[in-house]
């Protein structure tokens, strides 16, 4: 070997920029490969870099007279600069230790050769060496990091020698080619994962020696049918046997002084506790034995042979996850006794059709069932005090639920996507009606509503495109954002005065609304919150609201009748844009803004009529209204001949002469006086209008913007002409 030239050292740092920050020596060999290292405080060598051809490569045992003892971190990892089309690595006997991602990615090595003096391989030493066939892990290995052949698809030979004590984490995650293995007796710990997705994994024996072995430990070993756990193991970790599908028997050894098995599933030692139901057994319907108080967490997770099972009155607890994707799993009872079931513990069991939970139980967990789609049969028992978040999301095929009265809490999406439902009833108890309660229950047409319930969730009841009436009770002081969206069918509502909320775009495109009053009570309306209510005729806002929001009754082309109260200050852009069939809107004294478009495009607008002085003018308010025309109180400051580019004129009062009330009625003349509310007229008459003395008949202040006038003594003249002046 030669120090390598500069052009070599340049070629490195560009190859390799990872390795600038440390002080590496570069050696040449006679073929051209170039190694970097570092000198260790003992004299010896640690490769830190490699840059080829060759890519078989044969580590030498010392460079420059200093003996090789180490592969240091990352020395021929592919993926960040590669790839390196490295074809074989022979380990010097030099060599103690194997540092992290020491050879990670190298996609096209197919051998490497680990000498006997290796101790230490580090975290992900060989990850994701796909075409990696076999390897020899030497007894000598003492220290074994986490994933050291996580991925390595192709390797299909794997020798553990006896004196490696611990499987590392995913050790062998992935190796999915991976037939048999033989496990030294020398091993103790099988760490979490370690043979996790070893989908060709038929037979492995688990020696005699083993304490513990992990979560997830074999999990998804698809093709192990068997497996015998020794006498001396103390910990069998989460779902270490879990989704092993062919899984048919498991055996344990009699003298274990932790677990037992009975017909071939797992139980712990008193069998109190059942732990791993085998997910390959044929038989249809299992009886879990009597005595049994807890069904553990994923016990028969993805058990797709399993069709029913009978649950005793000795459980007390089901496990979450417990029965998750148990596809062919039909029908289901909860005794009684079980008072805690974990979360989502029957998720997924797509042909489970009735449930029947006992009273005694007092909780539904999150997902318990969430996405069983063929659901149609529920019964909550009247012990029952909280139903869980996505409890029944996407049971597409229940149409209806009586929600007890001992139930006081319900999570966001219980009933989310149940789109076969029809009717709800929900008993005295519930307080809230959260956020995605039944949001895209499509065939919802019927909903009960309790007295208890405070709230209405955002999206509570989104898309609810059927449902044609709902009662708000009177203790209910909020309405979420977008909680009726699109609700199509809904005809009519009531908003009791307790409400003090309305979110956004709360009953937005509820296109079948006729009618609607806002109580005074309201005191923040959320923008849109009518926008698209394209039948609602008649809108109602009662003293209090504060102000109108943007866009909140925008589009809603039927709109013919508003009541603007004297509270409001505002009116937000585009409150009232195309509204094309409202002709007159008073707006009161109190409002000091309206803002862009708020009446824009509203093509049949010919009146509006202001109670107080000029408001800020904001650009566009009327926009496109060609037909409009402003009108002003006498007395009123700010107006000209125009506002906002629309004619504007003096507001006077207005006799009726036509309608029910002009004409004779009770032997009385009368008619209706129009005008704003809290102006004071006079009423005078006269008989000769060529010669005219007026006399004044009645004088009085208007309230909700009309007066009726009636005259007895119109029968004494022969003619009578009446006028309105002010006082």
């Amino acid at each position: 070997m030669k120090t390598a030239r500069p052009i070599i050292l340049v070629l490195l740092l560009w190859a390799a920029p990872a390795m600038v920050q440390a002080q590496y020596n570069y050696s040449t060999n006679t073929d051209g490969s170039v190694y970097a290292y570092s000198t260790n405080g003992d004299g010896t060598v640690t490769i830190a870099g490699y840059s080829g051809p060759p890519w078989a490569v044969t580590i030498p045992g010392s460079i420059s007279g200093l003996m090789v003892t180490g592969i240091g971190n990352d020395a021929f990892y592919e993926g960040e600069f590669g790839p390196w089309p490295l074809t074989s690595v022979t380990i010097p006997n030099s060599v103690t230790s194997v540092g992290n991602a020491a050879f990670y990615y190298c996609a096209d090595l197919t051998s490497v050769t680990i000498p006997g003096g290796v101790t230490n391989i580090g975290d992900f030493a060989f990850y994701d060496c796909g075409r990696l066939a076999g390897v020899a892990i030497p007894g000598s290995v003492t220290s074994i990091g986490e994933e050291v052949f996580d991925g390595c698809s192709g390797l299909a030979d794997v020798t553990i020698s006896n004196g490696v004590t611990s499987i590392g984490v995913d050790m062998f995650d992935g190796c999915a080619s991976l037939r048999n293995l033989t496990i030294p007796g020398s091993v103790t710990n099988i760490e979490g994962g370690a043979f996790e997705y070893c989908s060709g994994l038929t037979g492995v024996t688990i020696p005699v020696g083993v304490v513990n072995i992990g979560d997830y430990a074999f999990y998804s070993c698809s093709s192990v049918a068997s497996v015998s756990i020794p006498s001396t193991v103390t910990n069998i970790g989460g779902l270490a046997l879990g989704s092993c599908t062919r899984l048919a028997q498991i055996t344990v050894d009699a003298q274990n002084s932790f677990y037992n098995s009975t017909n071939g599933v797992l139980f712990d030692k008193s069998e109190t506790t059942l732990i791993q139901y085998p997910l390959g057994k044929t038989y249809g319907n299992y009886i879990i034995p009597n005595g049994v108080i807890n069904i553990g967490t994923n016990a028969f997770e993805n058990c797709g042979n399993l069709a029913g099972v009978t649950i005793p009155n000795s459980v007390t607890s089901i496990g979450t996850d417990a029965f998750e994707n148990c596809y062919n799993l039909t029908n289901v009872t909860i005794p009684g006794s079980v008072t805690g079931v974990g979360d989502a513990a029957f998720e997924g069991c797509a042909t489970l059709a009735s449930v029947t939970i006992e009273n005694g139980a007092t909780s539904i967990g999150d997902d318990m069932f969430n996405e069983c789609t063929s659901l149609t049969n529920v019964t909550i028992g009247k012990t029952v005090h909280s139903i869980g978040q996505d409890a029944f999301q996407y049971c597409s095929g229940l149409t209806d639920v009586t929600i007890p009265g001992s139930v006081t809490f319900i999570g966001d999406h219980a009933f989310e996507y149940c789109t076969g439902l029809t009717s709800v009833t929900i008993s005295n108890g519930v307080n809230s009606i959260v956020d995605y309660m039944f949001n895209g229950c499509t065939r919802l047409t019927n909903v009960t509503i309790p007295g208890s319930v405070i709230n209405i969730g955002n999206y509570s009841f989104y898309y609810c495109s059927r449902l044609a009436g709902v009662t708000i009770p009177d203790k209910v002081t909020m309405i979420g954002m977008d909680a009726f969206y699109q609700c199509l069918g809904l005809a009519s509502v009531t908003i009791p005065n307790s409400v003090t909320s309305i979110g956004d775009s709360a009953f937005q495109n509820c296109t079948s609304l006729r009618g609607i009053t806002i109580p005074g009570s309201v005191i923040s309306i959320g923008d849109a919150a009518f926008d698209g209510c394209i039948g609602l005729t008649n809108a109602t806002i009662a003293n209090g609201v504060p102000g109108i929001g943007n866009d909140m009754f925008l589009g809603c082309t039927s709109l013919t009748n508003v009541t603007i109260p004297g509270s409001v200050t505002s009116i937000g852009a585009y409150a009232f844009d195309y509204c094309s069939s409202l002709a007159t809107i008073t707006i009161p004294k109190g409002v000091t803004s309206i803002v862009n478009n708020a009446f824009g495009d509203c093509a049949s607008l010919t009146g509006v009529y202001f109670q107080g002085n000029a408001p800020s003018p904001d650009p566009s308010v009327f926009s496109y209204d060609t037909h409009a025309t402003v009108y002003y109180l006498p007395g009123a400051i700010g107006w000209g001949s125009t506002f906002d580019d629309v004619p504007a004129a003096l507001w006077a009062p207005v006799i009726q002469a036509d309608g029910a009330a002009f004409g004779v009625q009770s032997n009385r003349f009368g008619f209706n006086i129009n005008w704003a509310s809290g102006q004071v007229i006079v009423v005078e008459a006269c008989t000769n209008l060529a010669a005219p003395v007026w006399t004044p008949l009645k004088t009085v202040t208007l309230t909700n913007d009309v007066f009726y006038f009636s005259d007895p003594q119109w029968t004494n003249f022969p003619d009578r002409y009446y006028r309105i002046t002010s006082p």
